[in-house]
């Protein structure tokens, strides 16, 4: 290699590794400035020598012929149906295992930990190879009947889903199947409902993924390989083509200039990117690595700064239209359109950023922030130039209501997406006369976007993997329908009790993990729970199932700010240099509404456009009113400082607002009055105090 090569290779490699790890500090304290974190020492070990150099760029070539091969399953199909199923579980999996090598100091532990790595990525390509050597009829002719082969590469696929999900969300998916495992083969010694006769290993074996063709390669496999990829792959080609830089700017140029400038910042452009990577751990790691310096800078401190990006890059996870493509695995679930499940979310996703954008705005006023600098805003004409990033997500849109499949859509939009982004760059370079560094400049982000995209995707893929057959266990013992009748029995009859259990459950399961992983897990596991209690506030089914489904969704989702795992909390803590706990402290504050505003629409379906638009817009005031005092009472701060007296009444106007018109038409009108009150209170005072600064001023300057 020259020495021009190198350095534009290990260029090339930081930029990777930079936009596909995230390193943490769970510590809070600032590190010493020769101290590697994790995305250091892996661009250290990968720059270090010449093999390594080839070592990564054999993975990017995986990975970059990956992305390839399920773009060409749409405009093809190159392959279909278990076959394709099986190049995406083979692809997929080999990259996670290649992508997640021992890159320490320590030989023998390199030795081990990348020797299993290349042991459970044969292991992968051994299975696929059975497949294909046996045939896809073979395995429908002993449907449930598995031989011993069947019996092996199974149990081999179980371990290797093990050890990947280990890898990339850590030992809560490990102890989760495990005990899926210890719970199929030992339920018969479980006394009570929770108890079932119990599994043989082979009926396990089976259902895990030969000869049934569930589990590892199930009905949740086929939606990684097609839906879930595509719009996965959409967001990475959009934060590679420009899209993280356009976001930021854009909410810098529409909210910059207000007082709280720098949090609406991060607030409106981790809602943008949330709502198409799919991960709020990963949305955290792209607009934070922005947002959090610029709030720190201006004056916000390192804890509120950490929790404002947590919680906006939550949001963006409930977000129409994309959701993280969770939209469109609700809609198969449920069995509904996905307008439906768009139309449902918006205001919900709505009262979400209220909600933050208030609380900000009140800390910022209370505190005295300036906004952000005029000179570190770009121009209108800058904005403009790049709007064209809009267009790929209007395209996807269109598409969806034209009745295109959805993967159709995603690949549509990153088509357009890829023409505009080249255009944009090479007419620019050609009017600063640098046509060839354009040219050089397109291709490496174009490359850059396809190599990261399967990698983004893979960290997906394994967990849905593992979950594939925890899912099936659980449906062969019948423990789905144990725990509805289970919370249904324990609640006996109070809907609150029982929703207070399904957050809760949705919390837990929840594990930090990427949205769609999070949802499929409560969605079969709590949502079904709400649905048997059939509230009486949703009379029509689907509009149960998409309220039941939305509610376990939200507290999933949530699970990113909530101790103890709170992954959206853990990396912003990394970034801001915060304290861990401080800072989910400030961000389970600012969600607080959030928290409530699920049962909220169970009581209230208007909340989630269900009902007529008087009915739908006095619900938004109401609960606009009571995330208004609310927070107010937080920072002790509405338009000017809050007496004691009108801290506790603003709190009691706040739980007032939030009882829904449906329960009581006396508690609002009753939160209505006592919001008046304060706030006449607090104006009042705000004007009797301005008055004697101002004829302070004005006896002075006499």
């Amino acid at each position: 290699m020259s020495l021009i090569d190198r350095e534009s290779l290990d260029s090339y490699i930081g930029d990777l590794v930079d936009s596909t790890t995230t390193s943490i500090d769970t510590t809070g304290e600032d590190e010493d400035e020769d101290a590697q974190t994790d995305d250091e020492e892996m661009v250290s070990y990968y720059t270090s020598s010449n093999y390594r150099r080839l070592l990564f760029v054999g993975v990017s070539i995986l990975a970059i012929a990956t992305t390839v091969w399920h773009v060409l399953f749409v405009v093809g199909p190159v392959l279909s149906g278990r076959p394709f199923v099986m190049t995406h579980f083979l692809t997929m999996g080999v990259l996670v295992f290649l992508t997640t090598l021992y890159t320490g100091d320590s030989r023998r532990k390199r030795l081990l930990y990348n020797g299993l790595s290349v042991l459970m990525a044969l292991i992968i390509v051994g299975a696929a190879a059975y497949f294909f050597l046996e045939g896809a009829a073979a395995f429908s002719q002993r449907s449930g009947l598995p031989n011993d082969a069947d019996i092996l590469m199974s149990s081999l696929l179980i371990l290797v889903t093990l050890e990947g999900a280990r890898r990339i969300v850590g030992l809560p998916f490990v102890v989760l199947g495990l005990a899926a495992l210890a719970y199929g083969l030992f339920g018969n010694f479980i006394p009570g409902p929770l108890g079932h006769a119990g599994l043989d290993w082979t009926r396990i074996a089976a259902g895990a993924a030969f000869p049934n063709f569930t589990g590892v390669l199930g009905r949740f496999m086929s939606l990684s390989a097609s839906l879930i990829t595509m719009f996965i792959f959409f967001g990475v080609f959009l934060l590679h083509l420009g899209g993280a830089d356009f976001f930021g700017d854009f909410a810098s140029r529409i909210a910059g200039r207000l007082r709280s400038g720098p949090a609406q910042v991060a607030v409106i452009s981790s809602g943008f990117m949330g709502m198409l990577s799919g991960a709020a751990i990963a949305n955290v790691a792209a607009t934070g690595a922005f947002s959090i310096p610029l709030m720190k800078r201006l004056g916000y401190d390192r804890d509120f700064a950490g929790a404002v990006e947590a919680t906006a890059s939550t949001g963006g996870q409930i977000t129409p239209p994309i959701m993280g493509a969770t939209a469109f695995i609700m809609a198969d679930i449920i069995g509904t359109s996905f307008f439906n499940i768009l139309v449902a979310a918006a205001i919900p996703a709505f009262l979400f950023y209220a909600t933050l954008m208030i609380s900000a705005h009140l800390r910022a006023v209370k505190r005295g922030f300036e906004p952000i600098p005029r000179e570190d805003m770009v121009s209108f004409r800058s904005l403009l130039v790049r709007s064209y990033l809009f267009v790929p997500i209007g395209i996807i849109i269109v598409s969806l209501s034209e009745g295109d499949a959805a993967y159709v859509s995603a690949w549509k939009g990153m088509q357009a997406m890829l023409v505009l982004f080249a255009l944009h760059r090479l007419v620019a370079a050609l009017n600063d006369g640098a046509l060839l560094s354009g040219v050089k400049e397109v291709g490496r982000s174009v490359t850059l976007a396809f190599d990261s995209a399967s990698r983004s995707m893979a960290s997906i893929m394994i967990v849905i993997a593992e979950l594939g057959w925890i899912i099936e266990i659980f449906s062969m013992t019948g423990v789905f329908g144990v725990i509805s009748s289970t919370l249904l029995d324990v609640a006996g009859g109070n809907l609150l009790f029982l929703l207070v259990m399904a957050g809760l459950i949705g919390i837990v399961l929840g594990f930090g993990t990427p949205s769609i992983v999070a949802y499929l897990v409560v969605a079969l596991l709590a949502a079904p729970a709400i649905v048997n209690a059939r509230p009486g506030f949703l009379t029509d089914t689907e509009s149960l199932k998409i309220a039941a489904h939305m509610f376990v969704f939200y507290y999933a989702i949530l699970s990113n700010i909530s101790p103890p795992v709170a992954g959206a909390c853990l990396v912003a803590t990394g970034i801001s240099k915060g304290n861990f706990l401080n800072t989910c402290k400030y961000a389970i504050r600012f969600a607080l509404p959030i928290y409530i505003i699920p049962f909220v629409w169970i009581y209230n379906p208007a909340l989630i456009a269900n009902g007529g638009p008087v009915a739908i817009f006095t619900a938004v005031v109401q609960v606009l009113g009571a995330i208004l005092f609310l927070a107010a009472g937080f920072e002790n701060f509405l338009v000017t400082q809050y007496t004691r007296p009108e801290r506790a009444v603003s709190f009691v106007a706040a739980a007032l607002l939030f009882v829904p018109s449906t329960v009581s038409t006396l508690a609002p009108l009753a939160g209505v009055t006592l919001a008046l009150v304060v706030l006449a209170a607090n104006v009042r005072r705000y004007t009797v105090e301005n008055s004697i600064d101002v004829r302070a001023q004005l006896s002075r300057s006499d």
